[in-house]
């Protein structure tokens, strides 16, 4: 099959929307780190270390870890995804001789009691997971140090346990390995996670693009989903991976499937593009289709909108079961407060059970690409929509 080449001007497009996607390229490498000089700041895939990156991967393995590669069906790449389930991580700390329960409203794991070299080496992988030690006072009334891993145990019955997935589609911008926290979250709440990298980024081979990303999500999800019920399994996306996480809920629309979209638009081009000056909204238009797929065949290319859900969804009906929740940063300083309300309209549009969350977040330099689960309140906000 002969690929048309993207054009110089595709590619500084491809750069800036599919960011770590298209970063293995020398133009592209360059065109990021003139972006950084220029702008005086530090754009995500300067951060990523390959290094770092595996020994990373190797203290999740450690925790029990499932990591494996995955053929999308057009054939067109290799992806590298991850899964952590609670039942592995379990076994990792009897195998130690720590527990792994419920204390005071958390959910915490009890050190064994006699400190072996190999707790040792343990502990300093689940601390990766961004869990902290705590000293507890127990129910005979001794305290003692312990990790905590959710400390909104009370929202998360314990019938839940190990019932559900939460399969997430990273934004352009990171590799999941740059995740440790989102699994902190989810796994803590002894919940199974999915993470993976799409095409074109760290490990995972092929070329980026819109139609290549839902493909990307379809085969990830077909390979994670054995054994869940599917209005057990969360697919979520942030950023600039809402739109594959909104693909693939099309697909399973009326399976009972849910959704979370995190700092977010609807509509790319509407909300990212449109409010910026004249010479990039002609420039983006000009070369949007720089986004599309080019090396997949025909038969198994899905429906490319240009990163846009409303299109997406045009013809989805109303469904009662599974839910939609949205994520938005009250001081979001990339996106205009008309989003949050555009994004709500449309969810509200496809399921009854949408809930809206908003947090601000602290954050001086980007409060865009924070995390919601960072902040106690936020957190048990979208545990209570989770398991209720």
């Amino acid at each position: 099959m002969q690929v048309k080449p993207y054009s110089f001007c595709e590619k500084i497009l491809r750069t800036c929307v599919l960011q770590m996607g298209v970063y293995k390229g020398r133009l592209e490498r360059l065109l990021t780190r003139i972006y950084e000089i220029f702008n005086q700041r530090t754009c995500y895939p300067q951060l990523f270390d390959p290094r770092q990156a595996e020994r990373a991967l190797a203290a999740l393995k450690n925790l029990g870890a499932e990591v494996q590669f995955v053929t999308p069906k057009d054939g067109r790449a290799r992806l590298q995804m991850l899964v952590m389930r609670p039942e592995a991580l379990e076994n990792r700390l009897q195998q130690v001789g720590a527990r792994w329960e419920k204390v005071a409203h958390r959910l915490a794991i009890l050190p064994p009691s006699i400190n072996t070299p190999q707790w040792r080496a343990l502990e300093k992988d689940l601390l990766t997971l961004k869990w902290k030690k705590e000293t507890i006072s127990l129910s005979d009334g001794s305290r003692r140090e312990m990790i905590v891993t959710c400390e909104h145990a009370d929202r998360v019955p314990e019938s839940e346990h190990n019932r559900n997935l939460f399969l997430h589609n990273n934004s352009a911008g990171v590799s999941f390995i740059m995740l440790k926290r989102r699994i902190g979250f989810i796994l803590g709440c002894r919940q199974t996670i999915c993470l993976f990298d799409p095409r074109g980024t760290w490990k995972s081979s092929g070329i980026a693009s819109e139609g290549g990303y839902y493909n990307d999500i379809e085969a990830v999800y077909d390979k994670a989903r054995a054994g869940f019920d599917p209005r057990k399994i969360w697919i979520s996306g942030s950023c600039g991976g809402m739109s594959a996480a909104a693909h693939l809920k099309a697909k399973l629309h009326g399976t009972g499937v849910n959704l979370a979209l995190e700092n977010g638009s609807v509509n790319v081009k509407r909300d990212w593009v449109d409010p910026k000056s004249c010479l990039i909204r002609r420039f983006a238009t000009r070369y949007w289709s720089g986004l599309s797929s080019r090396d997949i065949p025909a038969s198994l290319k899905p429906k490319e909108t240009g990163f846009n859900i409303e299109e997406l969804w045009k013809n989805l009906g109303m469904s009662d079961i599974g839910k939609v929740m949205l994520v938005s940063v009250s001081n979001d300083q990339r996106l205009s407060s008309h989003v949050a309300k555009h994004n709500h309209q449309l969810a509200q549009k496809v399921s009854r059970h949408v809930q809206q969350l908003f947090f601000k977040s602290p954050s001086k330099g980007d409060p865009h690409t924070d995390f919601y689960f960072k902040y106690p309140k936020a957190a048990a906000q979208a545990l209570d929509f989770f398991f209720t």
